[in-house]
């Protein structure tokens, strides 16, 4: 039994973001083989490890499948939700009470750590997952000398594809050669993922590389393009429409912008542009209709462009550099936009 820790949440918020933690315990972890290997190696031989990657690349599943594979090596491991919790004080306090320890409430962090007993002669092993850049800093940085009185070794998930973050106010020192990439899947990589998904859904099928191009390596939007699919398929074998398979393809979209996956601001901005046709940040026109800031309005996006369903290019100005023009892509051989 691994314990495991988590902050109490506020309303209406969740401590795991885009698939629930059941989901990614049964997911297959197909092309993280080395990766698990480097990374439990390293614990094993008294290293720390800090894993990195983009959104829905499975950094969760990952550290999920380490502290698996080390409890089976009857290394002590305590599992704790960093998510939200941006203050160091907080915690070190969910840290000293997952391993079984009391301190006074009222201390600093070295304050916290100095009054703990001496470490066991075992070293435990404490995995946090979605590490906040500010405590992270803190704790592997500022107060990394005091962590000794822990006993531990640490395997922890920071937020985004940039470790820089992590690494400053000294705390890349601390991680040394155990900062460990999460990448995103090669192609076969990929292909595997699907086929195992629709293997187990009980489909029979090749798999559509629309489909593959369009995720771009990443889990996540992998295993969300492929259940639109599977429920496309059953909707058309309800309907006695003609079965996709017969024609050695599916019958549903694999290339644009599934609807489940756009947000409410991503849904706006894509109805905005259908409207308008297209937009620069140096226009006023479409950030007035959208009511946005500029940093949103560009965040948004961005996100949309990297996910194939804004295209951003350079249009000359009237003074000054190009500006970046963003407009709906067109899906290819449909003569029209994506997502109309």
């Amino acid at each position: 039994m691994i314990p495991t820790v988590r902050p109490v949440t506020a309303p209406g918020t969740s401590t795991t973001g885009g698939m629930t933690l059941g989901e990614q315990e049964g997911l297959p972890l197909v092309g993280r083989s080395e990766l698990l290997d480097r990374a439990v190696n390293l614990v094993l031989v008294g290293g720390n490890v800090l894993l990195f990657g983009a959104d829905g690349c499975g950094r969760t599943a990952v550290l999920h499948e380490v502290v698996h594979r080390l409890a089976t090596e009857q290394r002590p491991t305590v599992l704790i939700d960093g998510s939200g919790v941006d203050e160091p004080r907080r915690l070190v306090g969910l840290i000293v009470r997952a391993c079984g320890l009391t301190v006074p409430a009222d201390l600093d962090v070295p304050g916290m750590l100095g009054c703990l007993p001496p470490p066991a002669a075992a070293q435990r092993i404490i995995a946090i997952d979605d590490l906040e850049v500010s405590a992270g800093q803190e704790l592997f940085g500022r107060w990394h000398r005091h962590l000794w009185r822990l006993g531990a070794q640490w395997v922890v998930v920071g937020g985004g594809d940039d470790p820089t973050p992590y690494l400053d106010a000294g705390a890349d020192d601390w991680w040394e050669d155990g900062i460990l990439p999460v990448p995103a899947l090669g192609a076969a990589e990929a292909r595997e993922l699907v086929l195992r998904r629709l293997h187990a859904a009980g489909v029979e099928c090749p798999c559509p590389d629309q489909l593959i191009a369009a995720a771009r390596g990443n889990p996540r939007d992998l295993i969300r393009r492929v259940r639109s699919l599977l429920l496309s398929e059953m909707a058309s074998r309800a309907e006695m429409a003609p079965p996709s398979r017969a024609s050695g393809g599916w019958g549903g979209r694999t290339d644009g912008p599934l609807a489940d996956e756009l947000s409410a601001d991503e849904t706006r901005m894509v109805a905005v542009l259908r409207a308008c046709g297209s937009f620069s940040l140096a226009d006023r026109t479409v950030l007035d209709e959208l009511g946005w800031a500029y940093g949103k309005t560009h965040r948004i996006a961005n996100e949309l462009v990297r996910r194939g369903v804004l295209h951003r290019a350079g249009a000359p100005g009237d003074v000054g550099r190009p500006r970046v023009i963003y407009s709906l892509t067109a899906a290819p051989g449909s003569g029209r936009a994506v997502g109309g």
